[in-house]
């Protein structure tokens, strides 16, 4: 029986070990626009990132003509020729070198979104308050600041919320005016029909709450945690939300705990804006 040497069995452990080789890409428009460089995404029947040495390009599925996967720059320029353009092989090959290092890097590119939201809320109370003031009613703005992680899936960064809270039943009421801040996470998730967010919020803050009963009133300032999880569905760049809500008050004598959904909206600032750049305007 013969035995495999040695150098070749190095020779093709090493090719196993080896990276698949990364392909270069060209996307042409229905409008005529041709694009080569990498695809960093592609969400069938949705949209098409491209990323190459001009930016990275978000193109809608619908305005796709054609897409050429190719093996590298060259396929590229063999294709260009079939189409009859003149181009610069030294701009498709760079386009195609920008594009794999925007792969190798895109969980380290800085990304950021800024979201402006306002909602109404309802409380279901908690503990020794229920039986005394078993709702309450509010209205909040908050705002978001989200960042790219080393993670594609996670954008993270810090929430400032203001809230304004009333509960009454009979005499008896409360009101407060509150704040709080703390880390706001967002699971980005794209699908042939929706585009949305998971999101997850730990606050802490405090506020200035007011009681009143038939004959003594209370005022004073309390520490307040909240924690909101939702869903944040994105159209264009508007949002809606619908969150649950959980909440408590500290209070010596009676401690505030409620649970409470909301439904509201806001705008996302710097949702699926591409980097800035142009197509290859030799490839037209």
């Amino acid at each position: 029986m013969n035995t495999p040497k040695i150098p070749a069995l190095l020779a093709a452990l090493v090719l196993l070990l080896l990276p698949a080789p990364l392909l270069a890409d060209i996307v042409v428009t229905g409008d005529g626009m041709v694009f080569n460089g990498k695809i960093i995404q592609h969400i069938k029947g949705v949209q098409v990132k491209l990323g190459n040495n001009h930016g990275v390009f978000t193109i809608r599925q619908d305005n796709i003509k054609e897409i050429h996967l190719t093996g590298d720059y060259r396929e590229d320029m063999t294709i260009f020729k079939k189409m009859g353009r003149n181009v610069d092989e030294n701009e498709v090959r760079a386009n195609y070198q920008a594009g794999v290092a925007k792969i190798e890097n895109r969980g380290k590119e800085s990304r950021a979104e800024y979201l402006l939201f306002a909602s109404p809320f309802f409380n279901f109370n908690l503990g020794r308050l229920e039986p005394i003031l078993p709702y309450a009613w509010g209205a909040l703005v908050m705002a978001d600041a989200r960042f790219g992680t080393e993670t594609p899936a996670l954008n993270a960064g810090p929430r400032v919320e203001l809230q304004y809270l009333h509960s009454s039943r009979g005499i008896k009421s409360m009101e407060a005016f509150r704040f709080a801040a703390g880390p706001a996470l967002a699971f980005p998730v794209e699908t042939e029909k929706l585009t949305l967010n998971l999101t997850f919020s730990p606050e802490l803050g405090g506020g200035y709450y007011g009681a009143r009963g038939r004959d003594d009133r209370d005022a004073g300032f309390k520490l307040n945690f909240f924690l909101d999880a939702g869903v944040e569905f994105i159209v264009s760049s508007w949002v809606i939300a619908p969150m649950l809500r959980f909440e408590y008050v500290h209070d010596d004598s009676a401690p505030l705990m409620a649970v409470g959904v909301s439904l509201g909206a806001g705008y996302l600032f710097g949702h699926g804006k591409p980097s800035p750049g142009r197509p290859n305007r030799n490839a037209r």
